[in-house]
């Protein structure tokens, strides 16, 4: 009887190693490729464009901290962190482009309405932070009463930079044209019709509410013929007084 030898075995055990030589070929070719990415002087930020209308691009390029770096460590958190040290910049988007240049979008901030602390007077964008130092202004005007400094680049409490914007939409006519801010009474809005009013610390559904209340009041009292001095509208039931 004749027997055959299998040599199937050994055909497995070559094709894995050529698959193993293969592999470690590509390992070693793609380490290569990556050590070169980072030494060759052509993945070096060679250029940093800025894209967006009147603004300071030769300010923003150098903030950004990126040029000279290699293109592979740019992150578009990091050098939209480092630009923020510009209060009135906001940067939109951050992208590379290979082999060598950063593009950095971005906007002026605009400031919405004023914050008034000691003798310095700052304009404050949606997002609530103080943009720029300014001697005079059109827009309302917040006073600060905290006994605590922000200073330019800083943020005011979410409570104000919600209700300041959104009070001057709603109630267009009311001629509100300044906001007192202390921890006891909160917002306090004066009119130059001669009145205030005493808002509080209101966010979301409540300030909606309580400016819809004032608005209401207003309205019932300019048809009775009264002439309102102050409301205070932190509980349910407004109290008010009249001259």
């Amino acid at each position: 009887m004749t027997t055959v030898a299998r040599s199937r075995p050994t055909t497995r055990v070559a094709s894995h190693s050529r698959a193993a030589l293969l592999s470690f070929g590509l390992l070693v070719l793609t380490a290569g490729l990556l050590v070169m990415s980072f030494a060759l002087p052509i993945f070096r930020v060679s250029r940093v464009q800025i894209v967006g209308r009147n603004l300071p691009a030769r300010e923003i390029a150098s903030v950004a901290g990126v040029s000279g770096r290699n293109i592979f460590t740019i992150r578009g958190s990091e050098v939209a962190v480092n630009v923020a040290r510009i209060p009135n910049i906001l940067v939109t988007g951050v992208d590379v482009s290979l082999p060598n240049v950063v593009v950095i979008r971005a906007t002026l901030r605009r400031g919405l309405f004023a914050w008034r602390e000691a003798k310095s007077l700052y304009l404050v964008d949606a997002y609530g932070r103080l943009i720029s130092r300014v001697e005079t202004t059109s827009l309302p005007v917040v006073y600060n009463q905290t006994g605590s400094s922000i200073g330019l680049g800083g943020y005011v409490i979410p409570a104000v930079a919600e209700a300041v914007p959104y009070i001057r939409h709603a109630l267009p006519r009311a001629g509100i044209r300044s906001f007192i801010f202390n921890p006891r009474r909160g917002l306090v809005l004066h009119s130059t019709q001669g009145w205030a009013a005493v808002l509080g610390h209101p966010v979301g559904r409540a300030l909606v509410t309580r400016i819809a209340t004032l608005r209401a009041f207003l309205t019932a009292i300019a048809h009775r013929g009264q002439h309102l001095k102050w409301v205070d509208l932190r509980s349910r039931s407004p109290y008010a007084s009249f001259s």
